[in-house]
């Protein structure tokens, strides 16, 4: 499918539509996003902060116990997205955020490490499919050249999640052991990041709109625009069918869910090991660092990332070439990776790590655009699935091999060194499968008939 570049004439009216789709819908999403990544990377402050001591956590043990999350995760992101289909982003979207907020509430009063083991493992299942149906949510609604933009600030949350969710989420922990109540207040920051997750899930129910159809801000010109651009853009899909299905028998999306692996496991190894990581400047820097401290120098890598997420994704918005733009991150990321092992101050330490997270948080968004391009939107949900399915594998891989590696070897040098190796491999492999989908496709002897965009019933012929 030809990429249509930000470069193309949008009249003032689409202009108007898509900036109002962008305030109604995106913004709010990206809410929810912030929410969810601060509710499953909340035990990595926890963790350094009194957690660790108080359940008997190896180095090992926290990183299974990060990682366990991506269990229940993994196993029901493909279901949870036929859900969201079948019931609407509304109601189901409302029905995760809910769930995974009353799990992280009760997960504060866990009193030993078997039972942290089984609320991760529920927090995991009840978060399934969240941000693929998010995904998934905002191609019903733009055409290529303005969702690979949408895709990299939802993408970029996560970034935002760690920025602010660095310093608010130490102080909840020092306010917590401060106030000398007996509740240690790495279980009171965890108590909070899930009360908040309850209140927006019960108003997501009433939010969100199924499609742009049932969306009552919209008028009916402004539906019809939506409707009749996307028509006309998936009517150029290589993938000619209208089966859920096919999302999930296609070799190219396994192909891209094994590259796509790479990425997550070097984001996760940040967001979980990066607190650990800056923590140790202490010793291995003779610095005298306070909780608070640790957050903000924290938030330094997170910062070059979620800048490099909005750069590169108006890159590839003008320029098209998503696979190569990928490959580019990544190798930059590999770089970063491999400079880790060779810093003998903090502040290399701080660049290196801050050239992993460009890789991290600036491949995502654009790859997941490739999605669209290469399946009907009957098969885009599933594909988007299983990709994240099998890429949040490295959820539990990450952390769990992070963290044998450093019990093993002392350092973190040898686990960025994995990290490195993995996401060159990956970034490769995901330009070589794009380039290989830019080929020419055979002519079609008609065209296809445009597929109605409501979640609820997406084979529907208009």
């Amino acid at each position: 499918m030809p990429f249509t570049t930000a470069k193309s004439t949008e009249t003032a009216e689409q202009k108007a539509v898509y900036g109002k789709v962008f305030r109604r819908i995106l913004i709010f999403v990206c809410v929810l996003y912030i929410l969810a990544y601060m509710d499953r990377t909340a035990i990595s402050y926890a963790g350094p902060n009194g957690m660790n001591q108080d359940l008997g956590l190896t180095a090992a043990t926290f990183g299974l116990v990060s990682g366990v999350f991506f269990i229940g995760y993994v196993l029901f992101e493909v279901p949870s997205n036929l859900a969201l289909r079948r019931f609407g982003a509304g109601v189901w979207l409302g029905r995760i955020i809910l769930s995974w907020g009353i799990i992280q509430a009760l997960t504060a009063f866990v009193p030993n490490e078997g039972v942290m083991y089984a609320a991760r493992v529920l927090l995991g299942i009840a978060e399934a499919g969240f941000a693929p149906g998010v995904l998934f949510y905002l191609t019903l609604w733009l055409p290529a050249r303005r969702r690979v933009i949408a895709f990299s600030y939802f993408i970029v949350m996560a970034v935002l999640s760690n920025i602010v969710g660095a310093p608010l989420l130490t102080l909840a922990i020092e306010w917590g052991n401060s106030m000398n109540t007996g509740f240690a207040g790495w279980r009171l920051m965890i108590l909070l990041t899930g009360i908040l997750p309850v209140i927006f899930g019960v108003w997501t129910f009433f939010y969100l709109p199924k499609g742009p159809k049932d969306a009552r801000w919209l008028t009916q010109r402004e539906k019809d625009l939506i409707e009749d651009e996307l028509a006309a853009e998936r009517s150029q899909v290589p993938d000619t069918t209208h089966s859920v299905w096919s999302g999930l028998r296609s070799p190219k999306v396994w192909i891209l869910g094994a590259a796509y692996f790479t990425v997550p496991y070097s984001t996760y190894t940040l967001s979980f090991f990066l607190p650990t990581v800056v923590a140790g400047f202490k010793q291995q820097f003779s610095l005298e660092l306070s909780p608070v401290q640790v957050g903000l120098l924290v938030a330094v890598p997170s910062v070059v990332g979620g800048l490099a997420a909005i750069l590169v994704a108006r890159s590839a918005s003008r320029r098209g070439r998503l696979g190569l733009h990928v490959a580019v991150v990544c190798f930059i990321a590999a770089a970063g990776a491999a400079l880790v092992g060779f810093s003998n101050n903090p502040v290399t330490s701080l660049i290196a790590l801050s050239l992993v997270s460009i890789g991290a948080y600036g491949a995502p968004a654009v790859f997941l655009s490739i999605i669209p391009k290469l399946f009907n939107i009957a098969a885009v949900a599933t594909a988007l699935a299983l990709v994240n399915s099998i890429a949040n594998a490295s959820g539990f891989a990450g952390p769990y091999v992070t963290g044998s590696i450093i019990s093993v070897t002392g350092s973190t040098n040898m686990a960025f060194v994995v990290v490195g190796a993995l996401i060159a491999c990956g970034g490769l492999t995901i330009y070589l499968v794009d380039r290989r989908s830019q080929r020419p496709q055979p002519r079609r002897r008609e065209s296809l008939p445009a597929v109605d965009s409501t979640i609820s019933s997406p084979e529907k012929v208009r």
